[in-house]
């Protein structure tokens, strides 16, 4: 299963347009980096946080820890908490 939200304003990824209208603030310069790829180090509550976030984002998202086992338990408490969006209807599988 693939995870996706819709995107369904011009507002950049990770950037709270709410205050501007669904549009991207005036101050966002689009065209000095082109991000694609995030790596988050540290895949407890709050690296596995941010790795979900930035999935659903649409980043390639990679996730380390300093053991294989830690990176799995993140990935689990991800699938948890989007398995649990899914059944109360807030974000739809593609």
């Amino acid at each position: 299963m693939i995870f996706q939200l819709p995107v369904k304003n011009n507002c950049p990824p990770a950037i709270n347009c709410s205050l501007f209208g669904g549009q991207s603030p005036p101050y966002i310069k689009r065209s000095f980096m082109n991000i694609q790829k995030i790596g988050v180090i540290g895949a407890g509550t709050m690296g596995g946080g941010i790795a979900q976030v930035a999935a659903q984002s649409g980043y390639e998202v990679v996730l380390k820890d300093v053991k294989e086992e830690y990176v799995k338990a993140g990935f689990a408490k991800i699938k948890e908490r989007l398995g649990k969006r899914v059944g109360e209807g807030k974000l739809e599988i593609f």
